[in-house]
């Protein structure tokens, strides 16, 4: 997909910028976070000043730029990120993300958003920088008949936060998320 200058809004100093894929009617959707968000198109792309990003079937992507000007957002996955996903849970489909890239002759990953449905269950990756004292960690919390499986992994000052959640009897392991949050092709660029 390919996104046109007049998409996205110039990143004011001393503001936050959050670029939202919403549907093609221009209107966020009423419709729980656990639907399967809507099909990216070069006319669905938005980009509007925001503290923090709305709770509707729209992606936000949170420009935190160090720079003012110095990033640039993309809704196109690299193929590695894709298949990252598919190797670690098969059959990952519904596959959608932004990124934010710090500009230059080889450009940086500033952060990402990704999110994806594999069957019954809801997939949700946030990457972005990592605090000083950021560690690794995993939890599993079990609510009956769902499970909820979170990672957070931390590579080359990056924070992965990987968040699984479905029907028990479908969750994959502990082990297997870690190795996602872990798959340095999460971080690809290109």
């Amino acid at each position: 997909m390919r996104i046109s200058a007049g998409a996205i809004l110039a990143v004011v100093a001393g503001s936050t910028l959050i670029a939202v894929l919403q549907h093609s009617d221009g209107h966020p959707s009423s419709a729980p976070a656990s639907s399967a968000p809507p099909t990216p198109s070069a006319d669905n792309v938005i980009a509007r000043p925001s503290a923090a990003p709305r709770r509707t079937r729209e992606l936000s992507i949170a420009v935190d730029c160090p720079v003012v000007d110095a990033c640039r957002v993309s809704f196109n996955l690299p193929s590695a990120v894709t298949a990252a996903l598919r190797a670690r849970l098969h059959g990952a489909d519904q596959v959608f993300g932004g990124s934010v890239l710090v500009r230059g002759a080889h450009p940086t990953l500033r952060s990402r958003q990704i999110t994806a449905r594999v069957g019954g269950l809801s997939v949700r990756i946030r990457i972005e920088p990592a605090a000083d004292d950021e560690r690794p960690s995993a939890a599993v919390t079990n609510g009956g008949d769902a499970t909820i499986v979170s990672v957070t992994g931390v590579s080359n000052g990056l924070a992965v936060h990987v968040v699984v959640s479905g029907p028990s009897s479908a969750i994959p392991g502990l082990s297997t998320v870690d190795a996602l949050a872990r798959d340095p092709r999460l971080l690809a660029v290109s």
